[in-house]
């Protein structure tokens, strides 16, 4: 829209400074040439966060539509370059250019009624029932990080794939922990700190959770899909990860996790390792029940995996697998069926490491020592 530029003004704003505000002529039409906005939507008595603007889309212009009942308000949340322009700048410049004024009026015109077609659904869709998958057990509130475990940890900041916002969150210093026991299902144990209370990340603003190594990974496709869905699952406030966090923060977080990777359509070996990662987080925090749910979930996906056919993992990527789902029928008490499982791990060959087949020589030699003698 070259004919846009000619009739706006350019205006910069700081983070945190108004774009726009509620009592502002209604007419006027903005576009982000660089930068990011939040916009407020108000109806009455009636206030709603609405969507962030990107550059590009072309914003405002409320007072132009005939029956709205929405006032705008916008607050920059970066620094923001803008073209501004209003009705009466647009009715000047086609005075002068009739043909080129007229349509980039109809064009203006158009893209105003696509962005209160925008805010009608963005705000219905705010407004309708959420998923509830979220929990408020006050006996979980009380399982708090201890104090010392602050000593492991750091502050960093991490970009959203999804909406672009800044979230920062706890990590831990890798370069001091110690690892003190192997874990079943390659979940370790560590002294002094539990990395499952640190290992994922919760966008604050629509609630895109990913593992922290993996967070910040470009997602090239449905952007736009995924954050409608997260908008109907994520509630602000559920998932807040406090100084010490408690355990009912870290048990939603890895429920909002499930949920991301759900919406994202992974594939089932990685919905697999989520429910095993969501039973190990449980399973240490004694919630033996609720972590036994998540196992099971787990067996069925690793089971259905191998009944259907593995075509895309590697030899060393199998041997892990086998062994995985040779615990989770050791877990079960299936004992034939896991040492089966582990003879097939040891069976791959032309895998240069070979720790998984020593693995699997132990898991094997450990279930002569408990397993039923017939």
């Amino acid at each position: 829209m070259e004919s846009f530029k000619e009739v706006s003004d350019v205006i910069r704003v700081d983070t945190g400074q108004v774009i726009h505000k509620p009592s502002e002529d209604h007419t006027k039409v903005y576009m982000i040439v660089a930068g990011e906005a939040q916009t407020i939507i108000h109806k009455g008595d009636a206030k709603l966060m609405g969507p962030r603007i990107e550059p590009g889309r072309l914003f405002g212009g409320l007072g132009l539509i005939r029956d709205n009942d929405k006032v705008l308000e916008v607050l920059a949340t970066k620094p923001t370059t803008l073209l501004v322009t209003s009705l009466r700048q647009i009715s000047g410049y086609r005075e002068n250019k009739p043909e080129e004024g007229s349509r980039l009026l109809q064009n203006v015109l158009k893209r105003v009624q696509l962005f209160h077609t925008y805010l009608d659904q963005f705000a219905k869709e705010m407004s309708s029932p959420k998923k509830t998958i979220f929990i408020e057990e006050e006996a979980f509130k009380g399982v708090i990080a201890p104090e010392d475990e602050a000593s492991y940890l750091m502050t960093k900041s991490f970009k959203c794939p999804i909406c672009g916002g800044v979230t920062e969150a706890k990590v831990i210093r890798g370069t001091k922990i110690k690892m003190t026991a192997p874990g079943d299902f390659f979940v370790n144990y560590y002294d002094h700190i539990e990395p499952l209370w640190y290992s994922f990340v919760t966008c604050t603003s629509c609630g895109f959770t990913e593992r922290q190594e993996s967070f910040i990974s470009p997602i090239k496709y449905d952007v736009e899909a995924i954050k409608k869905a997260l908008g109907q699952v994520y509630v602000r406030g559920q998932v807040v990860y406090s100084e010490p966090r408690n355990l009912n923060e870290v048990v939603n977080g890895y429920l909002m996790y499930e949920q991301t990777q759900l919406i994202r359509k992974v594939g089932d070996r990685v919905i697999a390792r989520g429910k095993l990662t969501i039973y190990e987080i449980l399973n240490r925090a004694g919630l033996t029940d609720e972590a036994k749910g998540y196992r099971d979930q787990a067996f069925d996906f690793y089971s259905g995996m191998f009944e259907s056919g593995i075509l895309d993992v590697n030899d060393l990527q199998l041997q892990q697998l086998y062994l995985i789902l040779g615990k989770l029928h050791e877990h079960r008490g299936s004992y034939e069926e896991a040492k089966a499982s582990y003879r097939n791990a040891k069976m791959i060959k032309g895998v240069e490491d070979p720790k998984f087949i020593e693995l699997a020589e132990e898991f094997l030699i450990e279930l002569d020592d408990i397993s039923p003698k017939t």
